[in-house]
């Protein structure tokens, strides 16, 4: 009897994990954040590179367009549970894309918008 409550609770322990390790996001994460990463041209599910308790990290691997800024491949888009930030790498800035500035990172604003960070 005590063998067969042993495996019973077991199951139930192992399967309620397995549940779990399916979510594909946290709570936190919101249908409003990832659509503007597809608007901006990033993979929500394959350019994951990093699943933090507070942050998650996308490597982008095209060029992003976001808002009137262009972003090189390479790209990294942290998603926070505040914040959406653009890192571009050391090498190849963000541009404007009528020319303007170079730009090491961006905040994606709530409006599908950004601005440039200093």
């Amino acid at each position: 009897m005590k063998i067969a409550i042993l495996v019973v609770v077991t199951l139930v322990l192992f399967y309620s994990q397995l549940t779990h390790a399916d979510d594909p996001r946290p709570g936190w994460i919101t249908d409003e954040q990832l659509a503007a990463l597809r608007k901006i041209g990033n993979d929500p599910t394959g350019d994951i590179e990093v699943k933090g308790n507070y942050s998650w990290r996308y490597r982008a691997k095209k060029n992003l367009d976001i808002d009137v800024y262009s972003c090189p491949i390479g790209s990294v888009v942290l998603v926070s549970r505040t914040i959406i930030l653009i890192i571009a790498p050391k090498e190849t800035p963000c541009n404007g894309l009528k020319g303007g500035g170079n730009f090491s990172s961006l905040k994606l604003l709530p409006n599908g918008s950004a601005e440039p960070l200093s």
